[in-house]
């Protein structure tokens, strides 16, 4: 009904949905967009942020159709105050796949310093994250690591140098990566009790075994991250003590 409402009809024109529905505009008038002066229309920018709530097969359209985008545009959109909400919705929506928000994350790449000290595109830059693996986190850290000074003058830099543990990273990347993967580990604890909870009591009786696998599974979890969590404390205090037997040493050979 919508592509019917913005007179849509082929694939190609499918793609430019998000801009046809932001501007409120129908294909026929596409071309008269100017998507750099072109203000956002908030109405249209409420339909897409409830589109992407939508089970998948709706909701990547608006993945699809932000991806087409030109990264230019969509770096406009996340220092805007209407459109960074809508990139936002669709990073941090829980029907659109995995693999779209990777390929808005890659998008951004190489322009996470231009829009991560900005007042909304700091957001875009924390839903990013969110939505990224450890390797593709690294990456953006590194980004973000050669632009520290420009992120440290802003205070929606700031906030997101907090977010990615920067000075962790740069005290032992090993221990950053220690840390985020306990993270990720405790995170699909949370999302899996949260399923669990949501099962019906009917269809809870028949996955009885299979829930005391998962409870099995989730104590493991739990063990590794206390552990991994135990040795890097263990592994801090070591480097603590080193300067203090060292000078202990110092004092005996002297006297």
């Amino acid at each position: 009904q919508i592509y019917k409402a913005f007179d849509v009809t082929t694939d190609v024109e499918r793609r430019k949905i998000v801009l046809l529905v932001a501007h409120l505009t129908p294909v026929k008038n596409y071309k008269s967009i100017d998507q750099k002066y072109a203000k956002i229309n908030i109405q249209g920018a409420l339909i897409l942020q409830d589109w992407v709530k939508f089970p998948s097969a709706y909701s990547t359209a608006i993945a699809e159709g932000l991806v087409a985008m030109p990264v230019a545009t969509m770096c406009r959109w996340a220092r805007n105050s209407t459109g960074s909400r809508v990139i936002e919705a669709v990073l941090r929506s829980s029907t659109v796949p995995v693999k779209q928000k990777r390929k808005i994350v890659f998008n951004f790449s190489t322009h996470y310093t231009e829009i991560g000290c900005d007042k909304y595109g700091s957001h875009i830059v924390d839903a990013c994250w969110e939505a990224s693996n450890l390797e593709v986190k690294e990456k953006i850290l590194r980004e973000i690591r050669d632009s520290e000074a420009r992120f440290q003058d802003s205070p929606f830099g700031r906030h997101v140098l907090r977010n990615c543990h920067l000075e962790s990273y740069k005290r032992s990347p090993r221990e950053w990566l220690v840390r985020m993967r306990g993270y990720e580990k405790r995170k699909q604890i949370m999302r899996e009790i949260i399923e669990d909870g949501n099962v019906p009591a009917a269809d809870a009786k028949k996955d009885d075994a299979t829930g005391k696998k998962r409870s099995k599974r989730k104590k493991r979890v739990a063990d590794e991250i206390e552990e991994d969590e135990i040795d890097t404390l263990f592994r801090q205090q070591d480097k603590e003590d080193k300067p203090n037997k060292s000078k202990k040493r110092a004092k005996k050979r002297n006297s």
